[in-house]
């Protein structure tokens, strides 16, 4: 990708939320740091997860991580990849 400088792992964001009053920890799993310097914080997860009711306490958590440090986010699942892989010449 030419505007991407580096993407590495996210897991050293330890971000907390809470789910039935008990805190728990979330480990986002990409960072994508562009040429400009702009952010991305990338979750994988697979489309049958995203009804899971762990997903919105901490797709919350991740957003505000973001609004506070200038960063954005995407969540994406198999079929946002699939289709990035088919724009591919591998």
């Amino acid at each position: 990708i030419k505007d991407v400088s580096v993407i590495e792992s996210a897991e050293d964001l330890k971000l907390e939320y809470l789910l039935n009053k008990n805190k728990h920890i979330y480990l986002p799993d990409f960072k994508v740091v562009f040429l400009d310097g702009s952010v991305k914080i990338i979750e994988t997860k697979g489309s049958f997860f995203l009804k899971d009711i762990r997903c919105e306490p901490k797709e919350k958590a991740l957003k505000s991580y973001c609004e506070v440090n200038g960063f954005t986010y995407a969540i994406l699942t198999e079929k946002d990849i699939d289709k990035w892989l088919e724009k591919l010449e591998i």
